[in-house]
């Protein structure tokens, strides 16, 4: 299980994923720090798998540089967190699919949850 944790703290995180991983460098778009600061952030008592939930409840920045298959585990707790939709690149649609979203939209590939929520 991820912790909440502050905005600026993940945001490090992320900063040193993207440092340290080529492929969440290329893959991950990170943004302004006022959409974490708003949200609500997650990380991994190691610091190598976070993710964001936004006031919008979608889900941003979900990046796992630790052991396979904390990705999966970080998903799963951001829909129990509330995360309903995300936007990804289209290589990722396999692995969100895998964990409860659909493919809604075309031109952006946007998913939502298909796992219904109370």
């Amino acid at each position: 299980m991820l912790s909440k944790v502050s905005s600026i703290l993940f945001a490090l995180a992320l900063a040193s994923a993207m440092t340290n991983v080529e492929s969440i460098r290329e893959g991950l778009t990170v943004r302004h720090l006022s959409i974490y600061r708003n949200g609500r952030c997650f990380l991994s008592d190691d610091h190598e798998t976070g993710f964001t939930v936004t006031d919008q409840n979608e889900l941003i920045s979900l990046f796992n540089w630790g052991r396979p298959g904390n990705g999966k585990l970080a998903v799963a707790q951001a829909l129990r967190e509330g995360a309903t939709w995300l936007e990804c690149d289209a290589a990722l649609i396999p692995f969100y699919e895998a964990c409860g979203f659909a493919k809604t939209e075309r031109t952006v590939v946007r998913m939502e949850s298909i796992i219904a929520h109370d």
